[in-house]
Formats: structure tokens, sequence, C-alpha cells
């Protein structure tokens, strides 16, 4: 049975658009939802961070909760992010990551752990941002083939 040449434009007409949904749309979509960090991600990034903080003692205050460390965590699909502001000894931050490392060593539901070090916190900027200098990071992946630091070199020159 051969379509007639209307009908055979409407089929292309439609597989296009088919096409369409689902690269602009549903795939995006898709994608979004199984990246989304879940409960069970936060909860093993916010253990995370309460035991590298056991491990190593920081001192001073995070701007916008005085009662707690100047640490912010970030979690994501089976990885955490960890912000450590004010800390620019390199023994700590190697302390950090050694503490970070160790707890992953037994919690391996959490695939890869960043580990950002920033200058200390200032305060929110008139529209709320604030932008700290990076002095360092080091990415933790569970394999440990592909664990990598990068560092600033113009905050190691100070």
């Amino acid at each position: 049975m051969k379509l007639s040449s209307s009908n055979q434009i409407a089929v292309l007409v439609l597989l296009v658009c088919l096409i369409c949904f689902y690269l602009y749309i549903f795939r995006p979509f898709n994608t979004a939802l199984h990246n989304m960090a879940t409960g069970q991600d936060a909860e093993r990034a916010s253990k995370l961070c309460s035991y590298v903080l056991s491990r190593v003692p920081i001192g001073g205050h995070s701007l916008s909760n005085t009662n707690q460390p100047p640490v912010e965590m970030q979690p994501s699909r089976n990885s955490a992010r960890l912000d450590f502001f004010g800390v620019t000894n390199s023994d700590y931050q190697q302390q950090i990551c050694a503490a970070a490392r160790e707890w992953q060593s037994t919690n391996t539901d959490l695939m890869k752990v960043h580990i950002r070090f920033l200058e200390p916190e200032k305060p929110r900027g008139e529209y709320g941002q604030h932008i700290e200098t990076l002095l360092r990071e080091e990415f933790i992946v569970l394999t440990n083939a592909q664990s990598g630091v990068i560092f600033n070199q113009a905050a190691m020159k100070n």
C-alpha cells in the first residue's frame, strides 16, 4: 500500500515533531530527573560533612549561621560537594581530604566527593551574591584512580 504524497508529508512532519519532542523536551527532563539528588544523597552528604568536621577541627563560624563552622554542603546524585571557607593551611586541607577519603572508603554509595577550599566568607553584596576566591579544589572518585588536585596558582604566590 502506497501513501499519497500529502500523507507522506504528514507522516514526515509527525516524525520530525516526535524527534523534536524527544530531543528538546523528554530527554532533558528525564536527564534532570535522574540526576536530581534524593533524600538519601542529602543524608550521605550530611554524614560525610559531620565525619570530616569530627576528624578535623575547623575554627571560625559561618556568616549565615553563626552556630556552624564555615562549611557548605551540596548533595548531588551519588556525589557531594563540600565548600570550606577560610581554611588556608595546606596541612588542614590535606587532613580534610584524607578524612573524606577515609569516610568514602567505607561508604561506597557516594561515588564522587568534590571538595573546595575558598577564602574566608565575605558579607553578601547588594543583590545577595558573594564571590570568594577559590584556593584549591579536589575531586575524590570512588575508584581513587581518578582523583586530582587543582591549585589556584595566584593564591599560592601569596
